[in-house]
Order: structure tokens, then sequence, then C-alpha cells
């Protein structure tokens, strides 16, 4: 008997850090650890997003393995850069994927899943932690946004943290807000996803749900203080996000832990 149409399910994966040889940090484990969380739901995501940091040098090597531990998800895996990635490599890595194939420059793209756009934004400025959102980056979401409804993927998220160091590393201030000016009053935006933080954060930019996902590998210690410092440790546990778009047209986001 065929089961009843479901709620659409997406996963993200983020800062997943991961290296090769006597430095990878135990950032293989934690992502085999992290997939196999991700095969023991039931239901099974419909896809999974994983929203930068893939590796943290950027070397080739690093990048195939991260597909070796990816390649047991039997659901589409939609990437972005972050700024530990490297363009090339996470486009060479992922030549089999037609939207990072195809992309020259950014690696940003559009896809469909049960109905809900993904728009893959690239926030990454080589050689440098902080991210852009700058004119030609919001010209391609303008322009990819059509009606339907979408959830926005980036790497840096395009809001304030309350955590110093991670605000002087985010996007500039004038980017965000022109990314507010630009979502405000597109309802057809349900959410914005991002990483970059190691921490789950919620707040919102132009009207639209903004939730950061905790990382697969470490996460930041929470400072609130005025000087408060961008330090991962071990001190809490892996995680992933989930996000459910519901029957009647709305997202609802859980933060899971690993372990």
């Amino acid at each position: 008997m065929p089961r009843e149409p479901r709620p659409l399910l997406v996963a993200q994966l983020t800062d997943l850090h991961l290296t090769v040889g006597p430095d990878d940090l135990g950032a293989a484990h934690a992502l085999q650890t992290a997939v196999s969380a991700l095969l023991a739901l039931d239901p099974q995501p419909d896809a999974v997003l994983v929203t930068g940091d893939l590796t943290d040098d950027g070397d080739p090597r690093s990048y195939a393995r991260v597909r070796e531990l990816l390649a047991p998800l039997g659901v589409p895996v939609h990437p972005i850069p972050g700024n530990h990635d490297d363009r090339d490599a996470l486009r060479e890595a992922f030549t089999d994927h037609p939207g990072v194939a195809s992309t020259d420059g950014l690696v940003q793209y559009a896809v469909d899943c049960g109905g809900v756009r993904l728009l893959m934004c690239d926030t990454l400025v080589p050689r440098t932690p902080g991210g852009s959102f700058d004119a030609e980056r919001r010209a391609w979401l303008a322009a990819a946004l059509d009606g339907s409804p979408t959830i926005v993927a980036m790497h840096h998220p395009p809001i304030p943290t309350g955590i110093a160091e991670f605000d002087t590393i985010g996007l500039p201030a004038a980017d965000t807000a022109a990314l507010a000016a630009l979502l405000d009053g597109r309802r057809e935006v349900l959410r914005v996803v991002c990483g970059h933080i190691h921490r789950v954060i919620t707040a919102t930019v132009g009207g639209v749900p903004v939730c950061v996902a905790p990382s697969a590998w470490r996460q930041a210690v929470l400072d609130l203080g005025p000087d408060g410092r961008a330090v991962v440790d071990d001190g809490e546990p892996p995680g992933y996000a989930l996000h459910l778009l519901t029957e009647d047209g709305a997202v609802v986001t859980h933060a899971a832990v690993i372990g």
C-alpha cells in the first residue's frame, strides 16, 4: 500500500572543517557520526544542505574525503563555500552536481526540491574570514526569486550575533541592510539558513526568520561579553538542523544534537 504524502524535510550540515592527515582534529569522525545520525532518521530527509566550511584548509584531498564520508546519504547533497573553502577545489569535487559544476566564479545556484526553491548563495571572500553579500550577489538573488516557496542558504549569517569577534568576521552592516531591503515583503522566502558561528542562533532579516545551524564538528563558546571571542571547543556536542515544510506551507526548524 503506498505511503501517504508527507511534508518536505531538508537537513542542514555546516562547518565540517575536515582535513586529511595528522591535523584532522577528529573532524572526519564527527562527520561520520553526523551522517549516521541522518541515516537513522525516519522519515529520511529529501535533501541535505552543506552550508560552508566543508574543509578547514581548502585542500582537494580534504574535499575528496568529504565526498567519501557523505556518500552513504541516499539523497541530493547541495554545498556552498564558507570562508575556509576554496571555490575551485569545491567545484572540482562536485563535478557531478549540476548546480555547482555550472557555476563560473561565485558558487551559487538554484535547486527545486519538492515544491520548494533552494537558493544557495556564496558569501566567500577568499583569504579572509569575513563574508560579502555585495551588489553582484544581491542581483543574483533578486533574479532567482520567482514567487515560489523559497529557502535561502548562505554561510555567513546576515545578522549580528552578540559574539563580538564573530560579528567582526560576518557580513558588513551595509550588506546586511541591503539584503534586508531585498527580502522585505518577499513572503515566498520562508527561511534564511546559515552556518559560520558554530552555534544555534535565531533572528530575522527583512522580516524573514534566520536560523544558524550548529556545527557538525565543534561548537563555539557562548561569550556575550563586550570582547566576546570566537572560540570553538569540545564543550558542547556537534549537531545539525532539520527544516520541515509543513502542509500549510510554513517551515519549522529543529536543531538536533549528535551524540
